[in-house]
């Protein structure tokens, strides 16, 4: 009896919003001149052999395949012919059979390994697989960190790799630092390359770019490839000063495979995935995935944040020959109440649980801009790629792939002035008359309080301000409403809106050669990217704050 796939979950039904995407290229039938050889490499028990390579040679075709958990291989659209199958693994014999292929024929054929005895000295030496300078993240450190975390978290326990995030979820990106030995990603720095399948992201700091959960979701995850130097010269990213994190996606399962999971956590954190493996279409040349996942949670200081993430994607490969095709798209939109930076030790230690920010609605402009719902991000992000890998030779090979990017996204804030443009010589003030929006211009200086005739008004000469708020100072007499008497208090509220849309393609070609025990490998490549950026700022009056506040969602959409 075939024992159970390991890899196969099934979960009680969960509720999802999820957007199927599908990714086929057209794969004509398999005709009926060519057949299939099959089979399963065993030991002498009779336990299947997972991992040992399986070599397909003939006058017509030559190929390689692993054996799956079964022991299992499969080498289709064969010519019709004679070929030699032979298996080998580390510690075994190898084995060796011949086959004669008709055309529309389904040849099985099953190899047996017996174990190699061997009485010589063994060294055994631990060492991180490294190529080109880079650290491989592996299964077991991914399994470590949550689901419901950033995918930048499985590169944190990393040597000289350092992750910060304002919260345990990762949800904002205003708050994220990464650090590779003294290189960093910020806000406004970017010095660390990150690339998706080798594909770049288009830059990793907040204001023109995003990291890597935007575009690849943990439970999606095979492994990260970090370079912790500038070695690599084949990573496409124009920001590796300090090195590069390649994140690659897991590859669909062999087998059609569902996998459901939910996951509770603290400060309301909810998250539900959902991912089906198609196992093998069109006669087994080609396999995909499609997942999706629903994720929200508010912030640890008050609970006044709202953060949610819905994140879909699909990825499909396909291979015919010495031809290998794959394709990946993901859809990423979230909205997230930001979390403030700590500027100093002395900030910290006043109040470690406390990031300056406020939940309830102040009532002084002063005070308003640090309500934390007015510190919101809404972010779209779509990726997708196709690349082609075809093996010329043993000794070379070929790769080429095009790749898109939309990035669109409104960034929010209440700033407790109205920007004055016009000089309106002592009379009221022109900016709050409702005449249509002013763009550009010198700023001449800020409103921040005006009359009962919309003349803006300082403050009583010689008025100390009667509140102190310790994240930018006080902020003096100016912005205190009880040195204005009788005035009313006035503020705005902007959007800052980001756009990008990227187009790019690439050409790899890579050359081996073994010299001595020795190999070395001359690789050369081309890569374009074509982007546009976008970027605006809507700004929105708000009078007497002190009396409400109302969100405008349908007057000001993403």
């Amino acid at each position: 009896m075939k024992p159970p796939n390991p890899l196969t979950h099934r979960s009680v039904s969960l509720s999802i919003v999820a957007l199927l995407v599908w990714l086929s290229p057209a794969v004509p039938a398999t005709a009926q001149t060519t057949g299939i050889i099959e089979g399963t490499v065993v030991g002498a028990n009779g336990f299947p052999m997972s991992g040992a390579l399986v070599t397909l040679t003939g006058t017509a075709a030559s190929r390689e395949s692993v054996a799956t958990a079964d022991g299992s291989f499969r080498f289709a659209d064969l010519a019709a012919g004679d070929y030699v199958v032979t298996a080998r693994l580390p510690g075994f014999e190898t084995a060796e059979l011949q086959v004669a292929l008709e055309a529309g024929a389904t040849r099985t054929a099953q190899l047996v390994l017996q174990v190699t005895y061997l009485f010589d000295t063994l060294s055994v030496v631990a060492e991180e697989p490294r190529i080109f300078a880079r650290n491989f993240v592996p299964e077991s450190m991914i399994r470590q960190q949550s689901t419901i975390t950033s995918v930048a978290a499985v590169v944190d326990n990393l040597p000289g790799v350092s992750v910060q995030e304002g919260d345990a979820y990762g949800f904002d990106d205003w708050s994220s630092n990464v650090a590779v030995r003294g290189f960093q990603v910020t806000i406004s720095e970017a010095q660390i390359g990150t690339t998706i399948d080798g594909f770049p992201n288009g830059t990793s700091d907040y204001f023109s770019g995003a990291k890597a959960n935007r575009f690849v979701d943990p439970m999606n995850l095979a492994s990260v490839e970090v370079s912790q130097g500038t070695a690599d010269i084949a990573s496409r990213s124009v920001e590796a000063l300090g090195g590069t994190f390649n994140y690659l996606t897991s590859d669909p399962a062999a087998e059609r495979t569902y996998t459901a999971s939910a996951t509770i956590g603290e400060n309301g954190g909810e998250r539900f995935f959902m991912r089906v493996d198609t196992g093998p279409l069109f006669g087994g040349a080609t396999r995909a995935w499609i997942a999706g996942v629903r994720q929200e949670a508010t912030d640890w200081v008050q609970g006044s944040a709202r953060n949610e993430r819905e994140h879909l994607a699909a990825k499909l490969v396909s291979a015919h020959g010495s031809l290998d095709l794959t394709s990946y798209i993901s859809y990423d939109a979230i909205h997230e109440d930001t979390y403030q930076r700590l500027y100093s030790d002395s900030d910290f230690r006043a109040n470690p649980r406390w990031d300056r920010l406020v939940g309830d609605w102040p009532g002084v402009p002063y005070l308003n801009q640090f309500y934390r719902p007015g510190w919101q991000t809404r972010r779209n992000n779509t990726l997708a790629y196709l690349r082609a890998n075809w093996a010329q030779s043993e000794l070379s090979s070929l790769s080429a792939g095009i790749y898109y990017h939309r990035n669109r996204g409104r960034g929010d804030w209440l700033p407790p002035y109205i920007v004055d443009l016009v000089d309106d010589r002592g009379g009221p003030e022109s900016e709050l008359a409702g005449y249509a929006p002013i763009r550009g211009g010198a700023q001449l200086g800020l409103i921040r309080f005006v009359d009962g005739n919309g003349v803006a008004v300082e403050p009583t000469p010689g008025c100390t301000s009667s509140y102190i708020f310790n994240y930018y100072g006080s902020g003096g007499a100016a912005v205190d409403p009880a040195c204005h008497p009788g005035a009313t208090a006035v503020q705005s509220y902007r959007h800052s809106h980001y756009g990008k849309d990227r187009f790019g393609l690439t050409l790899d070609e890579e050359w081996s050669a073994t010299l001595g025990r020795a190999g070395s490998a001359l690789r050369a490549g081309i890569w374009y990217e074509g982007s546009t950026r976008h970027l605006g700022r809507d700004w929105h009056r708000m009078l007497d704050p002190t009396l409400s506040f109302k969100w405008d969602e349908q007057a000001n959409p993403i």
